[in-house]
């Protein structure tokens, strides 16, 4: 019978399998050992589970894993898991049978690639630490479904202060994003000095701008996606580290051309227009030939973009930030004039709007400031101020002599104490304030 038992000083789960083999597992504590044999018992009743298969090693599973996954998963994820199991996965894990990694030495694991700094000093980025929760969830998940092993250790469960946690986490992102985003003057002080250090890159800089395209789907736009009668950009494609795909979720889109950028880019058409007719060539070539493309008539590298995106900021007097926030401008800027979220949505080609609100939501301006402003009583006390007074507080007019000085909030101690019995406002000090 199936039981968790102490076995020379450790607890260990002890149980037979499908064919009558029996098992013995050691485990870090009862409690633990009560919860891995209940998905066992579980796993091996419904047939998904088989423990002889659980013995092979972690690497030996996950690097197949990664090679069947490339076609289905977009090349920049691919990447992705491949340096995160290079790098960090299989170093802790490679040579551990998978069906003994247990949810502690997945914690242990998570909390110690928090904590680690990479070679400039500086702690291992949240969106890094995620990408190896990620790879690890994704291939022991798929261990799972293949009946190696019976339950997907990577995935935690709720606790309590999570939703805390992800809130903070969310505020942290947000916060960044508000740091970083140009204001319009700050991005026409980029622009300007992209015009004079760099005009080549300039109607690249300028497009991602104004239309919230990611650097990958920029450069993989060809002059026959250009629709300057209806003033549209269909978003078809997307390079990453050299290699043409489908934009991101695999979902094309149309984007709006501002008359600005329209002007622009129509100059580089007919310029390239141009080459082709003193080169000898069918202008009928011109709708394949990539939009922004190097001497060689390749798209542009994005590694040599971001560098010369850093050097421009510099010179602009800037503060560094990455080339992907002029993304988070472009929705930015449109949010703050009033646009919908439904609009900034077809034009980010997020995969749900829930995405644009959580990302951009707290960007939308405030909006109804008359319903603030309903809760004024219209009392004024601005003597301070060389105004003159007019009281309306709760109906009552002031004494003869009375004064009408402002009374201060005072601060005693270590505590707030206020000697105000009813404190009034006045517009000047609103304006101050504001």
């Amino acid at each position: 019978m199936a039981c968790v038992r102490k076995y020379r000083r450790h607890w260990v789960i002890d149980y037979r399998d499908a064919s009558g083999r029996r098992h013995v597992e050691t485990v870090s504590s009862k409690t633990a050992g009560m919860e891995k044999l209940a998905e066992i018992t579980r796993a091996l009743r419904q047939g998904t589970f088989d423990p002889n298969r659980a013995r092979v090693f972690f690497r030996d599973y996950a690097v197949p894993w990664l090679q069947s996954r490339r076609g289905e998963i977009s090349q920049s994820t691919f990447d992705s898991y491949e340096y995160a199991l290079r790098l960090h996965v299989l170093p802790a894990f490679g040579e551990c049978e998978i069906g003994k990694i247990t949810r502690a030495q997945v914690r242990l694991f998570i909390a110690q690639k928090s904590q680690q700094k990479k070679q400039n000093g500086e702690l291992l980025s949240k969106d890094s630490v995620r990408i190896f929760k990620a790879a690890l969830h994704a291939i022991l998940e798929s261990a799972v479904e293949d009946g190696i092993v019976p339950t997907n250790v990577a995935h935690m469960k709720s606790k309590k202060g999570a939703n805390a946690a992800a809130r903070r986490a969310k505020g942290e992102r947000q916060a960044r994003i508000r740091a970083k985003i140009f204001t319009r003057e700050q991005l026409f002080l980029f622009l300007q000095a992209a015009g004079e250090h760099a005009p080549r890159y300039l109607p690249l800089f300028f497009l991602l701008a104004r239309t919230g395209l990611r650097i990958g789907e920029a450069l993989a736009l060809q002059i026959g996606d250009l629709d300057f009668v209806n003033r549209l950009i269909n978003v078809e494609r997307n390079i990453v580290k050299g290699v043409v795909g489908l934009p991101k979720s695999g979902l094309t889109r149309q984007v709006d051309m501002s008359t600005q950028l329209m002007r622009m880019l129509a100059q580089i058409v007919l310029d390239r227009k141009e080459e082709l007719v003193k080169l000898g060539l069918s202008a009928d070539e011109l709708a394949n030939m990539w939009l922004f493309q190097n001497e060689a008539g390749q798209p542009m590298d994005d590694s040599k973009v971001r560098k010369v995106f850093a050097r421009l900021l510099k010179i602009a007097g800037l503060a560094k930030r990455n080339l992907h926030f002029l993304r988070h401008t472009f929705a930015s800027l449109l949010l703050q004039q009033g646009e919908s979220p439904a609009y900034v949505k077809e034009q980010m080609g997020h995969s749900s709007i829930d995405v644009t609100v959580d990302v951009y939501g707290h960007l939308m301006p405030g909006g109804n400031r008359q319903a603030v402003d309903r809760l004024d009583d219209g009392s004024e006390i601005p003597d301070q101020f060389g105004m003159e007074t007019k009281w309306k507080h709760f109906g009552r007019k002031p004494a003869i002599g009375e004064k009408t000085s402002l009374q201060v909030i005072e601060k005693t101690g270590a505590t707030r104490r206020s000697r105000t019995g009813d404190l009034l406002i006045t517009n000047q000090l609103l304006y101050r304030l504001s």
